[in-house]
């Protein structure tokens, strides 16, 4: 089973993609040190501070409290379907071959 973090790691990855920002440009738009970026893209830390989850937030257009609940376990699914829907097949191709490493380690 996949955790919280490892669930935030690839929703964040995902949405910062998709606002075509760099870890650098996301970090400064969440007002979040870049390492600390970096730290919950890689599911480094398992206990973000609300000040980084909150940072998150504002960084990817997430309504305030969306990171806390991936983290948490509050949300029904990793990805709402329109976001995988709007992917095309490689980018589908490319996620899963992600998910799919996540449960080898």
């Amino acid at each position: 089973m996949i955790d919280g973090v490892e669930i935030l790691r690839t929703r964040v990855k995902i949405r910062r993609g998709e606002l075509g920002l760099t870890q650098s440009d996301a970090a400064e738009r969440g007002h979040v040190p870049k390492s600390t970026w970096e730290s919950v893209e890689q599911a480094k830390t398992t206990r973000p501070k609300m000040t980084t989850l909150a940072g998150v937030d504002r960084a990817l257009e997430w309504p305030t409290g969306t990171a806390y609940a991936i983290l948490s376990g509050n949300e029904q699914r990793a990805a709402p379907v329109d976001e995988i829907d709007a992917l095309d097949s490689d980018q589908r191709d490319a996620l899963r071959g992600f998910l799919r490493s996540l449960h080898r380690t």
